[in-house]
């Protein structure tokens, strides 16, 4: 090779001038052509090159970045010459900036505290935006997956399940959907080799995988030859399960495993990072599933306990499927009139039906963050205008010396990124803390939210943030900034820069207002949820789950004999009051609603029938409870197998099917499911999805005469406890044992922990909007503090002079906290007004509060006034206490 290299020169001529590139390139070559390439090889001479040039580069850059004292020429003396290298003034100003910044530690550190707290607020709830609506979900061609709900066609709305023949009958006439597959929840047990493991599953139609897109990691999923009565039991298990319990083994795939007592051929396994749509996105970790042992025909109709999902078509829309669906539940509803009726179907994207109760919140926290950054910036640029304010000496001579006003403003600016880069730092690490806090206060309400993390995509983001809010809250002192250094000093620039400051501090009072309103009306929310009554006495309540796997061998006769050793024997312990037991425990998940028609009357219209929320119980449960009998009798030995099927009604329910008071219920036939039953009594009204939802008509059938599961199965043991915190559960879980040791028991709950999880979403919010409000008002707290002392050291010598010709002390006193008392009214009259459409927009999450809460309202005044009064009252008291003489001769000018 007979020429040199070109990169190192391309290079030198894109970062160096071209004068100087072009020397030091002559030179280069000049060596290259003379000494080096006759004297050594291609690759020793080509390294030669490349290491002079990058020597040269360092050099010129070197010689930039130091200061203009540092570039000194020949004779010692600072040499004139502009840097060489194009981007040196610019990290000159970097350095001068980080510089100045260091000898007001003070000031820095608040700034950067600030930055930092707003950063890192914004991080979490990036994060939290990120994966709960911006990432892609796990399966196949996600965008096509849409839920089908169930719906009332008066109303449009309803609980969203559907019942399984309704779901394959749509499956098979759809022309807009490539499938239509259900989910039902199923708590099963491994019972295998003397062990026993409680574990959720579901069961779901067969082609359930095909439909998400999902392959397996090992075997296969189901086919359609693996739904069905009499078909032999199979089960997939998920990775997880596979992975702890089985060792990663292959060879499980084919193999037999038991769940409740019965053998299921294990088909495959679901690929690692597998999350069901149905089951895992409640927080229930979803271990098996299993297909319907039964065909679509034989099913309940009326029963609607199946979360439905489908896939669009190539080529359709999702309008396309909901004008199918609506005729295809006119159709349904034609041929079977009783079970049918009003129902109907509507499409929704998978992804807003999981997060349709989270999305409003999470958007209301992503306004809030906003409002925090934007009290961060004004915070922020106060501190930097007030600090800018010593240096107008300093600018002049700067002007003097040839520096233009561009170069002025891009000083401050640079300096206002220096803050926000290391508030930048400093919050990505409290952004790591605050996440996992924000996560474990989620819980399972909101989902996909178990993996969220600070990864790539978050740091860029909060990289972004850094240097947006750094621009924000830079360009208001940088524009000052070059204002004071190409204009003369005068009163009017004084009053201008005045007004300034005080109308920043009148924003973050403003919006500190609106946040903390915000989460007081959400506090109040909370207390009102916490004392409305569920219709469930929570206090010494009791509750846990017994698996099948006990009654598998056992008919009616031997099932109905366990359940009463077990709850005599639970019923013997000093402790317990009472305890009964029941398949779905109020305020637990629930996906049930039941025809219910009065047996007296005519079946009613289409769009007049009664959907009840089915439960099944054995006697004591009421008592249990804490449920209050209001006519009727109670259940009792009549209520056996042998007997009169009778059921009990709730008070919703009554006025549902009597709804002119027209005869008394009790003794009344009623048809639930095809099967008439007889009413012995009536019992208090609950609310069994929780506080905050309306109470529910309910039905409840004696678990003897319950013809499809009977008393062969397991339910929920509840039992009332004369002291909750005496660790009764153990002494309860033990009585089961001693009659029942093979009884899988699991889920074990006591009533306020049923209560709490209610309570989820409200909890959340009241979490977050508190520390929302409270870090509005830490920064009003700190920007308040600092314009005040900043006001007060400036004006000395004023107050001197006041105190000299007489006022008294307590009248300095009384103008410091009156002048910050002036700018709270003036943010509590703005953000009073802001909180008006505030109110009107978090209406729909109050619960007996009123959008415009007066007590709320003057809660968050006295709390901004009392801020006010700690923010201030030290510099104003500083102010009362000044010598007069000392501060007639101080100059507050020079030493402000």
């Amino acid at each position: 090779m007979k020429d040199p290299p070109r990169w190192p020169g391309a290079v030198l001529r894109r970062v160096v001038r071209r004068e100087l590139a072009d020397r030091i390139i002559g030179d280069l070559d000049e060596e290259w052509a003379e000494h080096v390439r006759p004297s050594m090889g291609p690759l020793a001479a080509r390294w030669w090159y490349w290491k002079l040039a990058a020597r040269s580069l360092f050099s010129v850059m070197w010689a930039g970045l130091r200061s203009p004292a540092e570039r000194v020429d020949g004779s010692g003396a600072p040499s004139r010459r502009r840097p060489r290298w194009p981007w040196a003034d610019l990290w000159y100003d970097v350095r001068m900036g980080s510089r100045s910044l260091a000898r007001s530690p003070g000031l820095s550190a608040s700034a950067v505290s600030v930055s930092a707290l707003g950063i890192a607020a914004a991080t979490v709830v990036f994060s939290v935006l990120d994966h709960v609506f911006l990432q892609p979900l796990p399966y196949g061609d996600a965008d096509r997956l849409v839920a089908v709900r169930g719906v009332q066609t008066r109303t449009g709305q309803g609980s969203g399940t559907v019942s399984y023949p309704n779901l394959r009958d749509v499956s098979s006439r759809s022309r807009t959907l490539e499938g239509v597959v259900g989910a039902s929840w199923w708590r099963t047990a491994f019972t295998e080799e003397g062990r026993t493991e409680v574990v959720w599953g579901l069961t779901v139609s067969w082609d359930y995988f095909h439909i998400l897109g999902v392959k397996p990691a090992h075997g296969r999923f189901f086919s359609a030859t693996d739904e069905g009565e009499g078909r032999a039991p199979v089960v997939v298990l998920a990775h997880r399960v596979w992975q702890n319990r089985f060792g990663e083994d292959p060879g499980v795939v084919g193999s037999t495993v038991e769940l409740n007592g019965r053998p299921y051929q294990v088909l495959g396994v679901t690929p690692q990072g597998f999350r069901d749509p149905v089951g895992d996105s409640d927080g229930a970790a979803i271990g098996v599933w299993r297909t319907p042992a039964f065909h679509a025909a034989d099913g309940f109709r009326s029963g609607r306990s199946w979360v439905a999902l489908a896939r669009l078509e190539d080529g359709t829309t999702l309008g396309d499927a909901e004008s199918e669906l609506i005729r295809l539940g006119a159709e349904l509803s034609a041929e079977w009139p009783e079970e049918n009726s009003e129902r109907g179907f509507r499409p929704v994207p998978l992804r807003t039906w999981l997060t349709g109760p989270v999305r409003t919140t999470v958007l209301l926290l992503a306004g809030s963050v906003l409002l925090i950054l934007l009290v961060a910036c004004a915070n922020v640029a106060n501190l930097l205008l007030a600090r800018a304010l010593p240096k107008r000496n300093e600018l002049a001579v700067r002007v003097a010396l040839g520096a233009s006003g561009r170069r002025i403003l891009r000083a401050a600016l640079l300096e206002a990124l220096v803050l926000s880069a290391v508030g930048g730092a400093v919050g990505v690490l409290m952004a790591y803390l605050g996440l996992d806090l924000v996560v474990s206060l989620a819980g399972s309400w909101i989902p996909q939210l178990e993996d969220a993390a600070v990864d790539g995509r978050v740091l860029a983001f909060a990289a972004l943030a850094a240097v947006a809010t750094g621009v924000v809250f830079g360009t208001i002192p940088g524009l000052n900034a070059k204002r004071m250094a190409l204009s003369a000093r005068g009163a009017t620039a004084e009053r201008r820069e005045s007004r300034l400051r005080r109308g920043l501090v009148v924003l973050e009072v403003a919006t500190a207002v609106v946040l903390l309103f915000g989460a007081g009306l959400f506090v109040r929310t909370f207390v009102a949820l916490q004392r409305e009554d569920v219709g469930v006495e929570i206090e010494g309540l009791v509750t846990m789950e017994l698996s099948d796997a006990g009654w598998i061998d056992l008919d009616e006769v031997g099932g109905g004999a366990l359940w009463d050793q077990i709850l005599t024997s639970v019923r013997s312990l000093p402790g317990v009051s009472s305890a009964g037991a029941i398949d779905i425990v109020p305020l637990a998940d629930s996906w049930s609603c039941d025809g219910t028609r009065r047996l007296d009357l005519p079946p009613p219209e289409p769009g007049r029938g009664t959907c009840t929320e089915v439960r099944t119980f054995l006697p004591g449960s009421f008592e249990a409870l804490g449920m209050g009998l209001l006519s009727g009798r109670r259940p009792d030995g009549r209520d056996g197998a042998g007997g009169d099927r009778s059921v009990w009604i709730s008070e919703e329910t009554a006025r549902a099917l009597w709804p002119d008071g027209d005869g008394d219920p009790v003794g009344a036939g009623l048809q639930i499911h095809a099967e008439s039953w007889t009413v012995a009594g009536i019992v208090t009204d609950v609310r069994p999805f929780g506080p905050d939802q309306p109470v529910q008509p309910m039905t409840y059938l004696p678990a003897h005469q319950e013809p499809w599961n009977g008393v062969s199965r397991g339910l929920t043991v509840v039992a009332r406890v004369h002291d909750s915190q005496s660790g009764m559960e153990r002494e309860i879980r033990d009585a089961i044992y001693g009659v029942a040791p093979g009884v899988p028991v699991g889920n074990v709950r006591s009533g306020e922990q049923l209560a709490a999880g209610r309570v989820e979403g409200p909890r959340f919010r009241v979490a977050l909007a508190v520390a929302f409000g409270g870090a509005a008002l830490l920064i009003a707290l700190v920007g308040l503090s600092g314009l005040t002392s900043f006001s007060v050291h400036r004006r000395r010598k004023e107050m001197g002079v006041r105190m000299v010709v007489g006022a008294h002390p307590s009248q300095v006193l009384r103008m410091v906290l009156g002048e910050s008392l002036a700018l709270l009214g003036l943010g509590l009259g703005l953000g009073i007004l802001a909180c008006l459409p505030l109110g009107a927009a978090l209406s729909r999450f109050l619960h007996s509060v009123r959008p415009w809460d007066p007590i709320t309202l003057g809660a968050v005044a006295l709390v901004m006034a009392l801020t006010v009064v700690l923010a201030c009252y030290p510099a104003a008291l500083r102010a009362a206490r000044a010598d007069p003489a000392h501060a007639l001769r101080s100059d507050g000018e020079s030493q402000g």
